[in-house]
């Protein structure tokens, strides 16, 4: 045979990684403020209602109507929040921020020592999210305290198991106060007992993508691209 056949696989050139799952992890700047006057907001609510049970263990769940509260702190939040929902809806597939309607479900947790959420994710929506307002004590002798775990949402990678487990690992993160976390609905994840002093105090969401199309129809009828 002619030739001298041969391969030289080099990662970084010819590997295609394919199925990302994106997870927006970003810090709003000069909150603490608002996340002062959130807080207050969420304790006296909780003084006043016994919460609900959803995949909280031990810790206060308000009412799931929270992103309604006719309250300043609150519409400032969502003000916050909504343009990176719309921006990041428009930017995975190639468009402009989703300009149509989004409706939004959110409640208050408050965790104290011992509480956690065990694993869930939300069926029905489009987008999750959770609002650090304020992150609670660390506890230098418990690393995983608070965090919060994503599992890989591919339910074929622990078929056969790759030596070194490059698939089928739990992301964590711990996050900090004052910080938007958002992530596909499906995901399921839950959040690691707290064990430090005082409250682990956080707001989630829900985000619902409403009208047939939230992208602004070019000359010819398609989709105008995103300019990000």
């Amino acid at each position: 045979m002619a030739g001298n056949p041969r391969v030289e696989f080099e990662p970084k050139r010819d590997l295609v990684l394919s199925y990302t799952t994106p997870i927006v992890y970003v810090k709003v700047h000069d909150s603490e403020a608002l996340d002062g006057e959130l807080k207050r907001l969420i304790l006296t609510e909780e003084k006043a209602k016994p919460g609900v049970t959803k995949s909280n263990i031990r810790g206060w769940h308000s009412d799931t109507d929270l992103a309604q509260w006719d309250k300043p702190a609150v519409k400032t939040l969502f003000g916050l929040i909504d343009p990176v929902v719309r921006r990041l809806s428009g930017f995975l597939v190639g468009r402009e921020p989703w300009g149509g309607g989004m409706r939004y479900t959110a409640w208050a947790n408050v965790n104290r020592a011992g509480s956690y959420n065990k694993m869930h994710n939300h069926p029905g929506f489009h987008w999750s999210g959770v609002y650090y307002v304020d992150v609670g004590e660390r506890d230098a002798n418990e690393t995983d305290s608070g965090k919060i775990e994503f599992q890989d949402p591919r339910g074929f990678v622990s078929m056969l198991p790759i030596p070194g487990k490059p698939f089928g690992q739990t992301t964590s993160i711990r996050p900090r106060s004052g910080a938007l976390l958002i992530f596909p609905s499906f995901i399921y994840h839950a959040v690691t007992p707290y064990t430090g002093a005082g409250e682990r105090i956080s707001i989630a969401f829900n985000v619902l993508l409403e009208g047939e199309s939230g992208w602004k129809k070019d000359a010819e009828g398609g989709r105008t691209p995103s300019a990000t």
